[in-house]
């Protein structure tokens, strides 16, 4: 299947190109429009604790927290279907760097927020886990089988990297019950390491 990823700014289309990474780029450029910082988003520079242990995220995840700090309703990445026939409806998947739930993210944001905030990591641990379940309740997973809901994250946590919070395999249920944990146990693995001796820090992991 031959696809192209279309970008859309507060229901707006802005360009189309040829993958997610190019999307992305796209979006950064928004956000640093006369300087070359879209080309790294923070890194090593912005969250160098973490890129000291090899967590400082990935870029998408890095450019999507980056576009939270602007107001936008919504940044969309579309994906198209360019074998359909003429006529058809051609998109087949859609982000929302806005308003998407994705745990893996969501870590990643709680991660980034550490460096940049005040707040003890226990009490970022609880947001975390508590936004998790929040997500879930409001939207994670209506409208499509468990199993469909967890293979949906899977693919977003494949596609635009961070850190690993849903197994590879598993009972989607049971996955999906346990993912509020899930995640928190992963912040909390990585703020173990990336902030050792942290007057902020957590509980040690077990």
């Amino acid at each position: 299947m031959r696809t192209a990823v279309q970008v859309v700014f507060n229901g707006h289309g802005h360009t189309v190109v040829r993958d997610y990474r190019s999307a992305f780029e796209h979006i950064a450029r928004s956000i640093h429009p006369t300087d070359d910082r879209w080309k790294d988003m923070g890194g090593d520079e912005e969250f160098p604790m973490l890129s000291a242990v090899g967590e400082a995220g990935s870029y998408f995840h890095r450019v999507r927290y980056a576009i939270l700090g602007e107001s936008h309703e919504s940044v969309l990445v579309v994906t198209h279907d360019l074998d359909r026939a003429p006529g058809h409806h051609t998109a087949t998947d859609r982000y929302d760097l806005v308003r998407e739930f994705d745990p893996s993210f969501l870590v990643s944001r709680y991660l980034f927020l550490a460096h940049g905030t005040g707040k003890g990591l226990d009490d970022l641990a609880a947001s975390l886990e508590e936004e998790v379940e929040d997500g879930l309740l409001e939207g994670g997973r209506i409208l499509e089988s468990l199993e469909a809901c967890v293979d949906r994250l899977r693919r977003y946590q494949r596609d635009f990297g961070g850190p690993e919070v849903i197994p590879a395999e598993g009972d989607a249920e049971e996955i999906l019950n346990d993912l509020p944990a899930l995640a928190r146990a992963k912040f909390e693995e990585i703020a173990a390491r990336a902030f050792p001796g942290d007057a902020r820090t957590i509980r040690p992991p077990a």
